[in-house]
């Protein structure tokens, strides 16, 4: 049987990381994190590899699981623009597309953040560290569709 293969497609303070996680749990399925990001390994940037393209099909081997992706962010694809074009051509490749409805708590995590370095609840969490944040830097940082429609 070929699995299932996927890509999350996110934005950063998403969620991704724990989805990832419950998918990688399950015991039919496994889910890398940023293969293209710069991160912790595996990561095209540190493999070695050359064509980005025999890497992810490296990466997406099965090996008896019925499904088996990883996650794409921006930052991502930024750094490896290929990334886009392998998925966005390959046909077999399943998108997910990840997104949090709640743009101010997307904004106040991503402050939330850079005010402690912690990235992921699994790595500690913010404890009594609060933000400020100013209402025309909160309106600037959100996205237009959630903002033009208030603005108009």
């Amino acid at each position: 049987m070929t699995p299932t293969r996927f890509v999350i497609l996110c934005l950063g303070r998403t969620g991704s990381t724990h989805l990832q996680s419950m998918l990688d749990f399950h015991s039919q399925a496994r889910c890398h994190g940023e293969i293209f990001g710069d991160g912790k390994p595996p990561t095209f940037a540190r493999s070695g590899e050359r064509n980005p393209r025999t890497y992810l099909d490296r990466m997406l081997a099965a090996d008896g699981e019925r499904a088996i992706g990883f996650k794409l962010p921006v930052n991502s694809i930024r750094l490896t623009p290929a990334a886009a074009e392998i998925i966005t051509s390959d046909t077999e490749i399943a998108a997910i597309r990840l997104s949090r409805r709640d743009r101010l708590a997307q904004f106040v995590s991503r402050r939330m953040m850079a005010a402690t370095g912690v990235s992921q609840s699994i790595f500690g969490d913010y404890g009594e560290t609060t933000v400020r944040i100013e209402p025309g830097e909160c309106i600037a940082g959100l996205p237009c569709e959630t903002t033009c429609a208030a603005g108009s």
